[in-house]
């Protein structure tokens, strides 16, 4: 382990210790040589994991290193321009943009040790590193039968000033000047704004290279965690709430740094809202199974008045959906909850999975308006070996991303269809049939529920999370 690698680790214990410290000399840690070359390590895994290619002649020496130094000290550094519409994923990524990707890391992982724990307390899930499964564990632990839900989703479109407010909140925890002069030079490249594409399964925005876009957006939106957690900590069921319920209009922004304890009460003072989870820009609160329609009318008031006044949100960037958890199903992340006898099932919805297969062609509709599965062209060059590896492994996504669902039945109609998909491909590839190829590669084509136990979670005998694994986006080569 190096030594800067070192020091941040200790940096984020301190900043799990002492919630309130301040820091400042912050930007010695660009002055690291072995800093540089962690954080080059993490922007090449992150820009396979995002499907992006890169030259191999883009890479990290003492004196490019030294050079990026002498910039930096002198406030001379200019980041490159971006695209905000990333798309092309064949273009290689010069030098100048792979040493941005470096620095913005850097930045990432400076900010991770000092708000990562504030924004786990906060949200239940550090969603930059960790993977659905560990919110589905939450949900499954927090519900309760009969609670309503507000589920939120957020597509807010920054300005400059946005970009002020969020450099004046770092500015209340880190004082250096040197770094925070640094985040303004990349905020002002409009950064959060980058229109990258997003996972097929979960829709969470896939940024290539770094992954300090997605810490910029838990920070900016910080105080929506910390006001719902204050009307969790401040607003109990009783006649406090009946009273505030009279004004429906009644707003005020908790401030940031409160408390975040919500944990429930005895005896009629019992929380109003008992849980709340957000992974990315959308969010999930559970209420009290006690709560009625007007409590969640009264809380779904003020998230909504937050996001308008506070924030400066318009009503069609973000929705707000009301459910009732004993009638309504909940899509989060993919997977489709419903709540029954006091437990969540999980499940998946078919139609969703079928639109995704549309999506990246291995679908199509017959005149008559059928369903076919059809042939990927983009794999006719390769291996017979390399085809049919290439389908497993979409299959074994499916089955993995999806090993909690109740009904696995529903994963044989996906599983059908990449088979024929395959088949096709490989009938294509020969000039043969369907059916010459299903007979030929007969074994290759028994699709199994391959589960890792290792890498495994199981809870109550039934869902088995793997809570270790990176979903990674399955569908990049297509």
């Amino acid at each position: 382990m190096s030594n800067s690698v070192h020091l941040l680790q200790q940096l984020q214990k301190n900043a799990y210790n002492y919630p309130n410290q301040t820091y400042s000399n912050i930007f010695l840690f660009f002055l690291q040589k072995d800093l540089y070359y962690f954080a080059y390590k993490q922007v090449k895994v992150n820009l396979r994991l995002t499907g992006y290619k890169f030259s191999r002649t883009v890479y990290l020496n003492d004196h490019l290193i030294n050079s990026v130094i002498s910039q930096l000290q002198n406030n001379s550094y200019s980041f490159e321009q971006y695209d905000l519409n990333i798309r092309d994923k064949k273009l290689p990524i010069s030098q100048h943009r792979m040493i941005d990707y470096v620095l913005q890391e850097m930045i990432y992982l400076i900010l991770k040790s000092i708000f990562s724990s504030k924004i786990k307390a906060n949200t239940n899930i550090y969603w930059p590193e960790d993977n659905p499964h560990l919110a589905f564990q939450y949900i499954e632990h927090q519900f309760k039968q009969g609670q309503w839900i507000i589920k939120g989703s957020l597509n807010k479109i920054f300005q400059q000033e946005d970009y002020v407010n969020l450099l004046e909140y770092l500015a209340t925890t880190i004082t250096d000047q040197k770094f925070l002069n640094l985040v303004r030079v990349v905020l002002r490249q409009n950064f959060l704004n980058i229109k990258a594409p997003c996972h097929p399964i979960t829709e969470v925005i896939l940024i290539p290279g770094t992954r300090l876009l997605y810490i910029l957006l838990d920070l900016y939106y910080a105080n929506l965690d910390n006001l719902i957690h204050g009307i969790a900590q401040t607003i109990i069921l009783g006649n406090s709430i009946r009273n505030s319920l009279q004004d429906t209009h009644t707003y005020q922004i908790i401030q940031r740094g409160k408390s975040t304890s919500s944990t429930s009460r005895i005896g009629n003072n019992q929380n109003l809202i008992v849980s709340y989870i957000r992974y990315g820009n959308v969010f999930i609160c559970f209420l009290h199974y006690k709560a009625t329609y007007d409590h969640i009318l009264w809380v779904k008031n003020q998230v909504e008045l937050y996001l308008t006044k506070s924030i400066r949100l318009p009503y069609k960037d973000f929705s707000l959906k009301m459910i009732n958890s004993a009638t309504q199903k909940l899509n989060f992340l993919g997977y489709q909850m419903t709540f029954i006898n006091n437990t969540v099932v999980f499940n998946l919805s078919t139609s969703d999975i079928i639109q995704i297969l549309f999506r990246y062609r291995f679908l199509r509709y017959t005149s008559k308006g059928k369903i076919r599965p059809t042939s990927q062209n983009k794999l006719l060059a390769n291996s017979d070996s390399t085809i049919m590896h290439a389908y497993k492994y979409l299959w074994d996504y499916f089955t993995q991303y999806y090993s909690g669902i109740r009904k696995m039945k529903r994963l044989y109609y996906v599983r059908y269809y990449l088979v024929y998909s395959c088949a096709m491909t490989l009938a294509h590839k020969h000039r043969s049939t369907v059916k010459k190829m299903l007979v030929r590669y007969k074994e290759e084509f028994k699709l199994h529920f391959n589960l890792n136990p290792s890498q495994a979670f199981v809870l109550n005998n039934r869902q088995t999370w793997h809570c270790s694994v990176h979903f990674s986006n399955p569908f990049m080569k297509y």
